[in-house]
């Protein structure tokens, strides 16, 4: 099981990056996980702060989101590789955890 997560947010508007990050806050404090980083991004093509993320997953066990396509759109597979291949999972978060 996780105990070291980073949660990735992303959206334009403060207000839901803050929704996302007080869910996945939430989320992870309920299972006892450590939070060791906390990303934001804000920019909806390009994304510096995701790809960094994913070049630094030595520290973390799962990634935190608050729907597959907050970290992923188009390259949900090779996001998905790139975790795991870090020995990294994603988990979501949102509404839609769990399915």
């Amino acid at each position: 099981m996780p105990t070291r997560v980073a949660i990735y947010a992303r959206s334009e508007r403060d207000d839901l990056v803050e929704r996302q990050l007080e869910a996945a806050r939430e989320f992870a404090s309920a299972r006892g996980w450590n939070v060791v980083a906390e990303h934001v991004e804000s920019d909806r093509h390009t994304r510096p702060v995701r790809d960094a993320l994913l070049r630094e997953l030595d520290d973390v066990d799962a990634v935190l989101v608050w729907e597959v396509a907050t970290i992923a759109r188009v390259d949900a597979d090779a996001v998905q590789r790139k975790l795991q291949d870090g020995g990294a999972r994603l988990l979501v978060v949102g509404p839609a955890q769990g399915t």
